[in-house]
């Protein structure tokens, strides 16, 4: 007998025993260490003292029928409470012993110290695979979308394509083949001019000098439009410009009528003859409208972040920019409201059309940039030009020296 308690006192597992009233009659080593209680302790309690609350419901309505009806239960999942109200799991297998009129019950107790850890890891990892699937399910109706948007592209492309050669067609029709006709009337104009000129009356010789101005007027026209067009009918291969190179021999060009003073300006990808007749046009918009001898013009450039998207809401996408202020002190512009002045024609005929900044605005288009014009007050006015720059940031040390 002696040594069947010592097997019992030393199994490896929690071992309880209490009567049907749930009064603990006994408690091995294991389960009282498991516990923090001593012997005594556990011994003056009753089964439903050391179950946790769900623990104590599930064995009053399941575990404590079924070995009545039963006289077993095996392997049934409990909770126990210890002394310092740590939750204890363990694993039970219990038996229902009568010895004569009274009945105990044996519990063997396996803790399950690791089973919380496991439970975790078995939800996060479920929620991890629940994330993947929503993450793959998300990623496959980007990819359908993506599909879509690029058919619909692809199909704009080709819209854009055939409409920007239906234009290209007709810049030529315009600008080459209405040339000769026009050339005509101003040729046989000069003919009645000079042959019949003594003839007319004073409404012919009117109506004569309305005819020569409507010629050199829609000559003027026809040659801003293939100008015009020619920026895009002669495609240029990018690469790096300086711009300071490039201010500099537009100044030098004007120099007898320009006073330029300008901070340094980066490098920047782009098209160096396109820029090039921009900043020439710029500084020949810039001298016509002097007032003196020179006029004055400062140019300051700043480097920037700036969002790429510019018409789709909630995109961003910050390259980096070089934002160019050109400032004069010359006649400034008479702009009326909602005006723009970058227009290749103008509706208005009041209004006196500026070709050379449809242009700049042109160039400017073709790099992805921005051009606006103000002239806060009746003299000088102030050009903002943003142009990506497109690759690594070059120096800007050197400057722009016109000579």
């Amino acid at each position: 007998m002696e040594s069947k308690a010592r097997v019992f006192e030393e199994l490896p597992c929690g071992v309880l025993e209490f009567d049907e009233r749930g009064k603990v009659t006994h408690a091995n080593e294991f389960l009282c260490d498991c516990l923090g209680y001593s012997r005594e302790e556990i011994c003056a309690r009753t089964f439903d003292d050391l179950l946790t609350i769900s623990s104590r419901i599930f064995h009053q309505t399941h575990f404590f029928p079924l070995l009545k009806l039963q006289g077993e239960a095996r392997e049934i999942y409990l909770t126990l409470r210890a002394k310092d109200e740590r939750a204890v799991p363990v694993l039970t297998n219990a038996r229902l012993v009568k010895n004569g009129a009274t009945a105990l019950i044996i519990c063997a107790f396996m803790p399950l110290k690791e089973r919380a850890k496991y439970e975790e890891e078995i939800l996060a990892a479920r929620r991890k695979a629940e994330d993947a699937l929503k993450n793959n399910s998300e990623l496959q109706e980007s990819r359908r979308e993506l599909s879509r948007r690029l058919a619909e592209l692809d199909g704009q492309i080709a819209s854009v394509d055939r409409r920007n050669e239906e234009l290209r067609r007709f810049g030529e029709i315009v600008s080459h083949d209405l040339s000769e006709p026009l050339r005509k009337i101003g040729a046989f104009a000069d003919l009645v001019a000079s042959e019949c000129g003594g003839t007319l009356n004073r409404e012919g010789l009117v109506a004569l000098e309305r005819l020569n101005a409507a010629c050199d007027r829609m000559a003027e026209l026809l040659s801003i439009l293939k100008e015009y067009l020619w920026l895009d009918a002669e495609p240029e291969n990018p690469g790096p410009v300086d711009l300071n190179e490039v201010v500099r021999e537009a100044a030098q060009r004007l120099q007898e009528f320009v006073a330029l003073s300008a901070e340094p300006l980066p490098t920047i990808r782009g098209c160096r003859h396109q820029l090039t007749t921009m900043f020439n046009l710029l500084f020949r918009s810039v001298a016509a409208r002097r007032l003196a001898d020179k006029i004055k013009v400062r140019i300051r450039g700043a480097v920037m972040e700036e969002n790429s998207f510019r018409k789709l809401p909630g995109k961003y996408n910050y390259v980096e920019t070089v934002q160019i202020t050109i400032e004069d002190d010359g006649v400034g512009f008479a702009i009326e409201k909602g005006e723009s002045l970058f227009q290749l024609i103008r509706k208005s005929k009041a209004a006196q059309p500026h070709p050379d900044l449809a242009i700049c605005k042109k160039v400017v288009d073709n790099h992805r940039g921005e051009i606006s014009l103000r002239s806060p007050t009746d003299r000088g006015a102030v050009f903002t030009i943003s142009l990506p720059v497109n690759g690594e940031r070059e120096s800007m040390e050197g400057g722009v020296n016109p000579g």
